[in-house]
């Protein structure tokens, strides 16, 4: 005997998911819009519905891969052949150049993919020092500010520092994937056309993605 399964997603959260949807694929829901849908699968089908564009049969993230790739060849000015869905992001931007070449590969492609953070050791340091910074506030003003200051100074330095920023991803596969979820329409080659039988699929992957839900409770009769 199945269950139902109740997806409990937080409302901000699902406004976010919805928002990122809507941008990727050019469409805008109304008030009302969604007022009835109560499953995932009726929120995936009036998705598919709202999208006003020539249906056709082809695979986005083939695309989206041949669109990158092209980027990554036009910015650093390398062999096409040297990039492929398994070539390590990292190995393509090292970390002197890393930064400034992604903004010019965001900037080539037409839109940005946020795929950089500073270290995540910098930054947990900076955070950690303001957390105690703020408690230790209450004891000693003089030794509290100071322990904010020095930790927004840190997070000052860890954006600074060229060197510290890592990939959020590892590679240009993983990459190409990622814009075909947030950037669906942009990266097809024809930008009036959507494949809708990967609708569904699409919208699955960002649920994941951003809201950490394992794909098996994602079924059309999942509710919100």
């Amino acid at each position: 005997m199945e269950t139902t399964t109740y997806l409990r997603i937080d409302p901000e959260d699902l406004d976010d998911v919805l928002t990122k949807i809507e941008q990727s694929y050019s469409i805008t829901f109304g008030t009302n819009d969604l007022r009835q849908v109560e499953t995932f699968g009726q929120l995936c089908e009036a998705i598919t519905e709202k999208i006003q564009l020539a249906d056709v049969e082809d695979c986005t993230s083939q695309q989206a891969f041949y669109k990158l790739r092209q980027g990554i060849v036009d910015v650093l000015h390398m062999d096409r052949q040297a990039v492929r869905p398994t070539t390590e992001l990292a190995t393509l931007f090292p970390k002197s150049t890393r930064r400034a070449a992604v903004q010019q590969l965001e900037q080539q492609l037409g839109f940005s993919f946020r795929v950089l953070l500073p270290n995540q050791y910098i930054t947990f340091l900076g955070f950690l020092l303001i957390s105690v910074s703020l408690i230790a506030l209450k004891f000693s003003t003089r030794f509290g500010l100071a322990g904010v200051i020095g930790g927004i100074g840190i997070l000052s330095i860890g954006v600074i520092i060229k060197s510290s920023w890592q990939f959020t991803l590892h590679t240009v596969g993983e990459l190409s994937e990622k814009l075909a979820r947030e950037h669906y329409t942009k990266v097809r080659r024809d930008s009036c056309t959507v494949n809708k039988r990967e609708v569904a699929d699409q919208i699955k992957q960002v649920f994941c993605t951003d809201l950490g839900i394992p794909a098996d409770q994602l079924k059309p009769d999942s509710l919100f």
